[in-house]
């Protein structure tokens, strides 16, 4: 029973390496390697191409933010939207006379940025330190990525999950002063200590990674299931589950004292205007305000000009990436009732035997659940999926998964890496334009 709890057969039996195949740290290395080259010619790429993209463009009055002054440096072309706070939270802490500034935004990054600005006795700027940890927690995910996939599911797999992962539609977001590369290099590395049953510093990464992000919910959740797979016991899963949310309990503490208010995280994001609905009805509403934007009636966000072409591409892929993981949460879903039935999973990823491990899917699908749930609505008519790629760029099972789906027809994923590709390569464009996407 526990293997047939503690992974979802996605395909048949044959080959692909077990977790603990290629075992001593000489190995492990070797295996890390694809995934670390695939992860810095990424940021190469990305940081030379936004570099062009500001030489090219410099003064564009259409997609540039007023007031907003355009540098050709290295690191300036990602300091844009939520890095501008992210970089002064790093630099003077939460204030209660910004909104920006009173708890909206969790602590776990900008610590990590002022760590390396002092680390390094001042020598590196915030906006320097902010991209170089963006950039090595990028690049380290991706090794990380590799390993953990090829381990499972063998080396193809893992070869096309981590060029997924890598260019992935806002990827650019990895590349940037934002928190999305460190907390998707804490996922990985408390799915790797799972791996080895380190059950309790796995809780410890992930309770930094409820600091960092309140999708660590998730992280958190997987950390329980695997204790309990592993026969570890309810009330020890229960204590790891405390211990993986102490980082976010740590903040809700601070923001009390500070401003007087345990929850002002949740009600700072009424100014970003986020609310609740019943998990993707989103979708269904922004599919009108698509429509309506169109026509020409859609909305213009204060201080900001974007063209409505690129608001409609923005939020069409927002769309279809969430309906992309939903159907993979679901189609694991089928997978779990049949291997608690005992009939042995289902047979939909291909040729290669190789198990989906059932904490990867309690991570994807509460993260898919929080994303689904949570939409902007701009008034009381214009209802937007707004930042759903981004966020969900970080639900690491959703790569191998996706690849997995469609391994047995080759031309899916060629046309699928092709695609999110393209797409990545066009919201970095808009993102270092300073165009509407976040």
């Amino acid at each position: 029973m526990t293997g047939v709890v503690g992974s979802l057969r996605l395909t048949g039996p044959g080959g692909g390496e077990g977790p603990g195949a290629g075992a001593g740290a000489g190995a492990g290395f070797r295996v890390l390697l694809p995934g670390v080259w695939l992860g810095l010619s990424r940021v190469v790429t990305g940081v030379v191409f936004s570099h062009f993209v500001v030489e090219l463009f410099p003064g564009s009055m259409v997609l540039v933010q007023p007031g907003a002054s355009l540098r050709a440096g290295w690191f300036e072309a990602f300091d844009r939207w939520d890095a501008l706070t992210y970089l002064t939270l790093a630099r003077s802490g939460y204030s209660a006379s910004t909104p920006q500034l009173k708890g909206s935004f969790f602590p776990g990054f900008p610590l990590a940025v002022d760590a390396v600005h002092w680390g390094t006795f001042g020598l590196v700027g915030y906006l320097e330190a902010g991209c170089l940890v963006s950039w090595a927690s990028f690049i380290a995910a991706s090794g990380l990525l590799f390993l953990l996939v090829s381990r499972r599911f063998g080396a193809g797999v893992a070869l096309a999950a981590t060029g997924l992962f890598c260019w992935f539609p806002t990827s650019v977001f990895f590349l940037a002063p934002y928190s999305e590369a460190l907390f998707v290099l804490l996922i990985l590395v408390a799915l790797w200590l799972l791996e080895r049953e380190r059950f309790l510093a796995a809780a410890v990464v992930a309770a930094y990674g409820s600091a960092t992000s309140p999708l660590a919910i998730g992280l958190g959740a997987a950390i329980v299931v695997g204790a309990l797979v592993a026969g570890r016991g309810v009330r020890r899963a229960v204590g790891y589950g405390v211990v993986s949310g102490t980082g976010a309990v740590a903040f809700l503490v601070y923001l009390w004292a500070r401003f007087g208010s345990p929850v002002v995280f949740w009600t700072e994001q009424r100014r970003w205007h986020r609310m609740t609905v019943f998990p993707l009805w989103g979708v269904v509403r922004n599919a009108v305000s698509i429509r309506q934007l169109l026509d020409s009636r859609g909305p213009v966000v204060p201080g900001t000009n974007p063209l409505s072409t690129n608001v409609v591409v923005v939020w069409v892929v927002d769309d279809v990436v969430l309906v992309a993981a939903a159907v993979v949460v679901a189609t694991l879903g089928v997978a779990a009732y049949r291997g608690f039935r005992g009939t042995g999973g289902s047979d939909v990823g291909g040729e290669v035997g190789a198990g989906m491990p059932l904490a990867w899917v309690v991570l994807l699908g509460v993260m898919v659940l929080i994303v689904a749930s949570t939409v902007v609505r701009l008034d009381t008519v214009y209802v937007s999926t707004e930042s759903d790629a981004r966020l969900l760029s970080v639900a690491v099972p959703l790569y191998p998964a996706l690849v997995l789906l469609v391994r047995r027809w080759l031309a899916p994923v060629v046309l699928g890496l092709a695609a999110s590709v393209t797409a990545a390569l066009l919201f970095q464009v808009l993102f270092t334009l300073y165009s509407w996407m976040t």
